[in-house]
């Protein structure tokens, strides 16, 4: 994290096109926020149920999760059965993933 800090500050953040929800303080975060909460991921503990439940609550319906593995779409099911999640772990399954979130 120590080695991340001075590379993400060097970082021009742009206000994202959807808002950001940090699994840090579970709370939609500004853009200047995310080099510093980059960071925090890694050395803090994250708030991933809290942030998923007010995504939910906001009115989100699908969530993607990018990377190996499905255990993120695994608790947001556990948390709401109602939502669907999408797994993108393969260049196969983006294109999967960009159609099924086009329809």
């Amino acid at each position: 994290a120590d080695r991340l800090r001075p590379a993400l500050e060097r970082v021009r953040f742009t206000e994202p096109l959807a808002p950001f929800m940090s699994t840090v303080t579970a709370k939609i975060e500004p853009a200047h926020r995310l080099a510093a909460l980059l960071v925090d991921q890694l050395t803090a503990p994250v708030r991933f149920t809290q942030a998923a439940t007010e995504l939910i609550r906001s009115g989100a319906t699908t969530f993607v999760e990018v990377g190996p593995g499905n255990v993120l779409s695994g608790l947001v099911r556990r948390i709401d059965r109602g939502v669907k999640t999408i797994s993108v772990n393969t260049v196969e399954s983006l294109d999967r993933a960009q159609e099924a979130l086009s329809r």
